[in-house]
């Protein structure tokens, strides 16, 4: 671009030239529509005019047809004079017949009409001008046409027609004879083109070669009906027809087509469309002057020429002013296009740019790290999006300054951000990952105020684990989501993660049809109090798929959230349990607690609250044996909106259980302000209480602020005496856990509570 601002005009004589490109490309599609257009309407004249000729010959020969029928039904019987007089009236009604006649298979003519009946008509099977064509009479049941001549009697054209009259048995005894007069060849044909304009039309016949009605006629060419051609191809009123085609092809085709005949860009060229007349062996021909097509062109091509010349030199003067500006404005809106207004990284627009670049040679392998920030939301939600957009630009000067010059860092949405390093090796891979990891991890000051975010990171590789860039970035993605189970770590692409998903892309496939097929149901497993009396139950979720067969929560639940089923499926679970709980503590005369596990996705809907009342309601469950379980993840939401919702269920006397606690996010100072009422403490740490001092120092503290806050706690995954021993020394409130019961159906929690009576 350089060269050609320091050369203007050679740019400007560039774009003379292209504009001279441009104008005869358009000259050319202007030309080509031109023609196919008229081509479009030659074609369709000429089907219509075949078809009209068609109809016109059929017509007669249905005349025929009628009188042969006639003959066959009366000839024994009816005198010449009969005949005759039936042919005269005949003529009388069709003026366009020139005579008519009955002749014997020798080619003796028996009987004709009046006009005609002093004449000596020559044997038609020794005249050379009828033989040929009454001989074909004879072997065929259609209608034959005769060769056209010259009737001085009638000062016409005449067109010949024949028709065999057969007997029962199917044999030829006579031959109906007919001729048509053409008083002007021009006229008939125009008549049938129904276009008086300047298409040319004429009529071949295929069997014999010769003319049967030309459009001009007249005392000097009037020779040319009695001279035959050897193949289709006559001065210029023949075809020259394709040399790889023969005229069978031709002949076969139902369609119309179209050649352009002699110099065509000459002004005695032709463009020419030819259409079979089957039934009759008979070749019509559509001729229209190349002149007029080009007439019409040239009309249209001088503007077009005018407008080019006059555009040019508007460019001339305006072209200094274009130039200045274009490249400042294309580099401007390139770079608003590809890079993020923000941070000023490479965005995901750049990154599509780059795809093709990046997949075109295996033989450089690159790695994808895809960056996702744990947290973040709660600092637009809390702080404002002021505060996360400074976040976010300290995040990629953090990430520049751990990445190096050749790699690419890309702002891919919102919080989420992807490396594109040439590093492949497992161990170098993993120390960049876990310098990113160290980098984010370092708290963040904005102001006056101060984070700890972390990250987790996903990490697939070119061409390893795939060949092209979306399959890069939807393992990398996947990693990611495994990485964020535990969060502030990275994962490595592998087979074991594709594994996962696809196992919960058939889950999600079964939990389709899952309702309407009744495969979920609901067990409940006890909670006791610490001296063996039944405090409650916890309603546990089961999905039993035909397919599948038995799918833990574990695996589901999760699916069920990511497809929106979770209000559907917790509704069930609401519905389910409470009406289940009732019945039994009707039919029992018992009274003890129900848990029902709430996910996150129910919470934030608005009309959770008034839906899970409704189903107190509806089965009319005493409130004050009912528990809601939450789990820590619920406070990374809307926690204005969550404390809102949780005191509405506070002021009914349901309580409120902290599911899981010492495994997520809760602080302290968020716990006293928690309208709760149960502390859940996590199997993880009840499963080595007895080998590891950490987790039973952990479960002591958890006991230790539940006490002090006035809290209930329950100790889930209890397997052993030895742990629930422990426990109870601990003062740990409730006890759930297989050393108790497993979850129970309906039927077998009946028969559990009766045994502990």
């Amino acid at each position: 671009m350089l060269y050609f601002k320091k050369n203007l005009w050679i740019l400007f004589y560039l774009i003379v030239f292209i504009g001279f490109l441009v104008v005869s490309l358009v000259s050319f599609n202007l030309w080509t529509q031109i023609y196919d257009t008229n081509k479009l309407k030659q074609e369709s004249i000429t089907k219509i005019s075949s078809s009209s000729l068609h109809s016109f010959f059929l017509q007669y020969e249905m005349i025929l047809d009628i009188l042969s029928s006639d003959i066959k039904k009366n000839n024994d019987d009816i005198s010449q004079i009969y005949n005759q007089e039936k042919f005269d009236r005949l003529m009388e009604l069709n003026k366009n017949l020139a005579g008519l006649a009955l002749i014997n298979v020798d080619g003796d003519v028996l009987v004709t009409n009046s006009k005609i009946a002093d004449q000596i008509i020559p044997n038609f099977k020794e005249n050379i001008f009828t033989k040929d064509t009454f001989n074909q009479t004879l072997l065929e049941d259609k209608m034959v046409i005769g060769r056209t001549y010259y009737q001085k009697n009638f000062k016409s054209l005449v067109i010949p027609i024949r028709k065999s009259i057969r007997d029962k048995d199917g044999k030829v005894f006579l031959v109906l004879a007919a001729s048509i007069k053409v008083n002007n060849g021009k006229n008939f044909l125009n008549k049938q083109l129904k276009d008086k304009s300047s298409y040319i039309i004429s009529l071949f016949r295929n069997f014999d070669h010769y003319f049967q009605l030309l459009p001009q006629n007249n005392a000097d060419n009037l020779h040319i009906y009695n001279e035959a051609f050897p193949t289709l191809r006559f001065n210029n009123y023949t075809l020259d027809l394709e040399q790889d085609k023969d005229i069978d092809y031709y002949k076969n085709s139902e369609d119309i087509f179209t050649i352009n005949k002699n110099n065509f860009y000459k002004n005695n060229g032709y463009i020419v469309s030819v259409g079979y007349i089957k039934r009759y062996d008979l070749w019509m021909v559509v001729k229209n002057p190349a002149v007029k097509l080009q007439n019409l062109f040239f009309e249209t091509f001088y503007i077009i020429l005018f407008i080019y010349l006059i555009l040019i030199l508007i460019a001339f003067f305006v072209f200094k002013y274009i130039l200045k500006f274009e490249n400042k404005k294309r580099n401007e809106l390139h770079y608003q296009v590809t890079h993020d207004y923000l941070t000023n990284l490479n965005n995901r627009m750049f990154l599509s740019g780059i795809e093709n670049s990046l997949i075109v040679d295996s033989t450089q392998p690159f790695s994808l790290f895809f960056i996702d920030m744990d947290n973040f939301k709660s600092i637009n939600d809390n702080y404002g999006h002021v505060v996360g957009d400074k976040v976010l630009q300290e995040i990629a000067l953090r990430l520049k300054k751990v990445i190096s010059k050749e790699d690419i860092l890309i702002r891919y949405s919102g919080d989420e951000f992807i490396l594109i390093s040439k590093i492949i090796n497992k161990t170098e891979v993993s120390i960049l990952a876990q310098k990113i990891l160290t980098s984010l991890s370092n708290s963040f000051r904005i102001d006056t105020l101060e984070f700890i975010l972390g990250s987790s990171i996903g990490i697939s590789q070119f061409p390893k684990d795939a060949s092209n860039l979306d399959k890069i970035k939807a393992y990398a993605d996947l990693s990611m989501y495994e990485a964020k189970k535990t969060r502030n770590t990275f994962r490595i692409f592998e087979d074991s993660i594709k594994n996962k998903y696809i196992k919960d892309t058939k889950i999600e496939k079964q939990l389709k049809t899952s309702f309407d097929n009744k495969e979920f149901s609901m067990v409940y497993q006890p909670q006791m109090n610490c001296n063996g009396s039944l405090r409650g139950v916890e309603a546990l979720v089961r999905w039993n798929n035909k397919e599948l067969g038995f799918v833990s929560p574990v695996d589901f639940i999760k699916v069920v959230e990511d497809i929106g089923f979770m209000p559907k499926l917790g509704r069930f679970i609401i519905d389910t349990s409470i009406k289940d709980m009732k019945d039994i503590q009707k039919e029992l005369n018992i009274s003890f607690h129900l848990s029902i596990n709430i996910s996150v996705k129910q919470f934030l809907r608005e009309n959770f609250y008034l839906q899970f009342m409704a189903f107190i309601e509806k089965h009319d469950f005493d409130k004050n044996y009912l528990t809601i379980e939450i789990t820590e993840s619920v406070f990374i939401e809307d926690i204005g909106f969550i404390l809102d919702v949780l005191n509405k269920f506070k002021k009914q006397n349901i309580k409120v259980s902290l599911d899981d606690f010492g495994t997520g996010y809760s602080s302290l100072s968020l716990l006293k302000k928690l309208p709760i009422d149960e502390l859940k403490i996590d199997k993880s740490f009840v499963d080595d209480i007895l080998v590891n001092k950490a987790s039973k120092n952990m479960i002591e503290s958890i006991i230790s602020i539940a006490n002090n806050l006035g809290f209930y706690t329950v100790a889930e995954g209890v397997e052993t005496k030895d742990q629930r021993d422990l426990l109870a020394a601990m003062h740990c409130d409730i006890i759930q856990g297989y050393y108790y019961s497993k979850p129970l159906k309906i039927d077998e929690l009946k028969a559990y509570i009766k045994n502990l009576a």
